[in-house]
Order: structure tokens, then C-alpha cells, then sequence
């Protein structure tokens, strides 16, 4: 769920639909990190350790989410700008042959597309002032 503050005032909790059959997304530990005009947001699904992208364009949420291939993470991963898009790490728990845990920390990234068209949320033309 997500609100929008207008500067002085929350909005009430909203779903973010596009998850599972067009219901509303479902997540763990949600991250987001803004690039380029665009709201992402990363989040593990409950009960599984894969990871899913979806985007906020400032005025809808896309009407999927998209699963970032095989990629999976232990914990909730970490989503900054970074150089030319996004950076994420994330991780992965083993436990050695002494039944030790230990975490391996992997980074990846998200190049943004070179132009970005700002929405107009349903403004087809501006006043002239």
C-alpha cells in the first residue's frame, strides 16, 4: 500500500494493483528508489525469496509487476540511484558444513532508458499564462 503527501497532508493507504491475477501486489520488506522521473519499487513475495519490479510514473503504478528473472535475496534487498539508473544488492543465506550461517552480497544494476516522457496524468494541453 502507498499514500501521497501534498505538503501538508497524507492521503489514506492505497492498494498497488498488478500483482497476482490483477489483485493487489503482495510483497515483504518493499524498497524504492526514484530515477529518471520514475517511482521503483522492489519487494520479495511472501514465502519465496524471488524478487519483483514494478514502476510509478507519478501519477499510476504500471498495471504489472514484472519478476526480475531468478534473482532472489535472504533478506530485503537495498535499491539506490546510482551512475546512469539504479543500484540493488541483495542477498543470499548459506550455512557451511560446521551448520554456520553466512550471507553472499550481490549488486546489480538498471540502466534507464536515455529519454524519459514526464506523464500528464490526463492534462491534454496546459494553460497559457
Amino acid at each position: 500500500m502507498y499514500g501521497t503527501f501534498d505538503g501538508s497532508t497524507w492521503t489514506g493507504a492505497t492498494h498497488i494493483y498488478g500483482g497476482s491475477n490483477n489483485g493487489p501486489i503482495q510483497g515483504l520488506e518493499p524498497v524504492i528508489a526514484y530515477d529518471q522521473g520514475l517511482i521503483h519499487l522492489v519487494h520479495r513475495r511472501p514465502n519465496d525469496g524471488f524478487l519483483w519490479w514494478t514502476v510509478y510514473n507519478g501519477c499510476n503504478w504500471s498495471t504489472t509487476e514484472t519478476q526480475l528473472g531468478s534473482q532472489q535475496s535472504s533478506l530485503e534487498p537495498s535499491l539506490t540511484q546510482g551512475g546512469p539508473g539504479l543500484v540493488m544488492l541483495t542477498d543470499r543465506e548459506f550455512d557451511d558444513l560446521f551448520g554456520l550461517t553466512y550471507y553472499t552480497v550481490d549488486s546489480r544494476t538498471y540502466t534507464h532508458a536515455s529519454v524519459y516522457r514526464l506523464p500528464t496524468c490526463g492534462i491534454t494541453t496546459l494553460p497559457i499564462q
